[in-house]
């Protein structure tokens, strides 16, 4: 079996983007299984938004700051949530787009 040059890759990658996609979201797959300080982080920010949950269930309402801030914290992790799983998912579409290119659907 022959190998391929990392040039011959940064090729591929270059003229198809689906290949550079596909390596970020391997990438990005094994930094969030693996990554310990990413996932202390998204420990944190989900730590920090079920408390921000909770304490929104006693606030008062016409105290707009603490609401914002209460918002504000429960946003910074499912913007974090939704960035990783857009970057897996992104990852899935561009393998399934090369099989199908491959078998000719």
């Amino acid at each position: 079996m022959s190998e391929i040059s990392d040039e011959v890759v940064q090729d591929a990658m270059r003229e198809d983007p689906r290949l550079r996609m596909f390596e970020l979201s391997l990438q990005a797959g094994e930094y969030i299984r693996e990554g310990a300080p990413l996932f202390a982080v998204m420990r944190k920010l989900r730590k920090d938004a079920d408390e921000a949950m909770a304490e929104f269930a006693f606030v008062n309402p016409a105290d707009v700051l603490k609401i914002q801030d209460l918002q504000a914290r429960t946003f910074r992790y499912i913007v974090a949530r939704q960035t990783f799983d857009y970057i897996l998912m992104e990852g899935q579409l561009a393998v399934q787009s090369l099989r199908d290119e491959d078998t000719g659907r």
